[in-house]
């Protein structure tokens, strides 16, 4: 059987040569190429069109549903987190984006893609009194140095030390 110029496959190949002859580092290259291996496997496995000019929105948003709800973390079974899934899809965004500006490709399915919002991480801060320990410390060592000791008191309390 012979394989079209514009298999997925051979397409991630030209998309990895491109990455390194653009000097990204071999990581970035290796993320890459193992998320759009997946990508490939999963359209295989889902007997979907492998070639580019065949895939559309819709092949691509199962991909995305399906790293939401089934696809798991190798070898801890743990289902992927936001920030993975993210990850593949700016992969997706960089390969089709590639693919379009190397005219694979009239146009790029992934330009209507939305990114999926991801949780908002709340950092916690400081409490007032904690910031009021944080100035008293600097007004003591005039904004120049702490002691071990300051610091140490001011991020334990309750079993601080006095070093002064």
């Amino acid at each position: 059987m012979e394989t079209s110029a514009l298999e997925l496959k051979n397409l991630i190949q030209g998309f990895k040569l491109s990455c390194q002859t653009e000097c990204k580092s071999p990581k970035t290259v290796e993320w890459y190429t193992s998320f759009l291996d997946r990508f490939h496997n999963f359209l295989e496995q889902n007997n979907c069109p492998t070639d580019v000019n065949c895939l559309n929105r819709s092949h691509i948003r199962d991909f995305i549903r399906y790293l939401q709800v089934e696809a798991r973390v190798p070898h801890t079974g743990t289902p992927l987190s936001t920030a993975i899934i993210q990850g593949y899809i700016r992969t997706l965004k960089a390969f089709f984006s590639w693919a379009t500006r190397e005219e694979y490709l009239k146009s790029n399915p992934m330009a209507v893609i939305s990114m999926p919002k991801s949780p908002t991480k709340i950092i916690s801060t400081f409490t007032d009194e904690q910031m009021a320990k944080l100035t008293d410390v600097c007004l003591r060592s005039n904004g120049i140095c702490c002691s071990i000791g300051d610091i140490w008191s001011f991020q334990y309390p309750v079993n601080s030390l006095n070093y002064s």
